[in-house]
C-alpha cells in the first residue's frame, strides 16, 4: 500500500523506525513468562511465586505466540512442578503444552 500523500519523508522515516523498535519486542505472554521466571529467580522466597508463575503458564497458553513460547512453556511448567508441586497451578496443568 503506497503511503500517503501528506506523509514527509521524516515522516516516513519515523514511522519505519517505530516499526522496526516494535518488532523486537516480543509478544506480551512472552515477556510475561520471562519477567515471571527472572522474578522467582530472584526472589524465591517470595509467598505468591506459584500464583505468578500459574498466571504467567494460563497467559501462555492462551495468548499469543512465537518461536520462543514453546521453550517459555516448557521453563514455566518444570518451575511450577519443581518449586511448587503442592500448589493448585501444579494440580491444574499436567501438562507444559
Amino acid at each position: 500500500m503506497p503511503d500517503p500523500p501528506f506523509l514527509t519523508a521524516a515522516d516516513r522515516a519515523a514511522a519505519d523506525r517505530e516499526i522496526a523498535a516494535l518488532q523486537k519486542i516480543p509478544c506480551a505472554s512472552d515477556y510475561f513468562a520471562q519477567q515471571s521466571l527472572d522474578w522467582v529467580k530472584a526472589h524465591p522466597d517470595a509467598p505468591h511465586n506459584a500464583d505468578l508463575l500459574g498466571f504467567a503458564m494460563r497467559v501462555v497458553r492462551n495468548a499469543c505466540r512465537d518461536d520462543a513460547t514453546r521453550d517459555l512453556s516448557h521453563q514455566l511448567f518444570d518451575t511450577i512442578h519443581r518449586r511448587y508441586p503442592k500448589s493448585e497451578w501444579a494440580t491444574r496443568y499436567t501438562t507444559w503444552e
